[in-house]
């Protein structure tokens, strides 16, 4: 009963501090995987720029909640961790529950790929696809690989902490 309290307790909690901080975000770094300036170098005509505008606030709508329910399964991950003796099942259980929604998630960002590709003219997707095909050049470990990314791009890439 108490460890049933405890687990209800740092759930609220949870949802409370992390549910708003997953919405506000923002973009930084998850799904677009171009930034500001790798998009500058497409000269994209004011109505690709308002399409690609859509496009992006088309996916922020279906990715946030989605992030938000993963945070949560995630704090409820290292809830199940902190036991004194946690459970395998529990755990595997956990990140079962994990997997929807993260395929979710990349289903979101592979739409908004294809839709980007819909926009823009021959020469841009070339760019476009040669970008996407080496990889997000976001990094890991210590500040989340902020930082200058092994594409040159500085909206996140293998910063500090990086091996």
């Amino acid at each position: 009963m108490k460890r049933l309290l405890i687990l209800s307790s740092v759930l609220a909690l949870a949802v409370v501090l992390v549910a708003p901080a997953a919405l506000a975000r923002g973009d930084k770094g998850h799904g677009m995987d171009l930034c500001a300036g790798k998009l500058a170098t497409l000269k994209l005509s004011a109505v690709q720029e308002k399409k690609l505008a859509e496009l992006k606030l088309a996916k922020k709508r279906k990715v946030a909640p989605a992030r938000a329910e993963l945070e949560i399964k995630h704090a409820e991950l290292q809830v199940i961790w902190q036991a004194e003796s946690p459970s395998r099942k529990d755990i595997l259980a956990k990140k079962a529950e994990m997997e929807p929604i993260r395929r979710r998630i990349h289903e979101a960002k592979v739409d908004f790929r294809l839709g980007m590709l819909k926009i823009l003219d021959a020469e841009q997707k070339k760019m476009v696809r040669h970008w996407f095909a080496k990889g997000r050049g976001h990094g890991y470990g210590k500040d989340h690989g902020k930082g200058k990314g092994k594409h040159g791009c500085t909206c996140g890439g293998h910063g500090k902490g990086h091996p």
